[in-house]
């Protein structure tokens, strides 16, 4: 069964997490050791994907919109499910 969605989808969804927890593209770059041009970019091919604004982006920080809580609140139940099957 094939899916619609890029291999790189996993790695884009775990960018989006930390990008929700520090509310930084600089902090989650450096939790990350990617640069923060990587961490925008996963984020603009995420929102692309998904076709959905996942950030409001303010010179204060990162804030998740609706939708990026409820994309959130989805995947943290499979990556739980994944890690115990593991």
């Amino acid at each position: 069964m094939q899916h619609p969605f890029s291999g790189d989808l996993l790695q884009w969804i775990h960018t989006f997490l930390s990008v929700l927890e520090t509310r930084s593209i600089q902090r989650s770059a450096q939790r990350l050791c990617l640069s923060p041009s990587a961490v925008s970019y996963q984020i603009r091919k995420l929102e692309t994907e998904l076709n959905r604004t996942l950030f409001e982006r303010t010179s204060t920080g990162m804030t998740a919109t609706h939708e990026g809580m409820q994309l959130k609140n989805a995947v943290l139940p499979i990556l739980d499910a994944l890690d115990r099957l593991r």
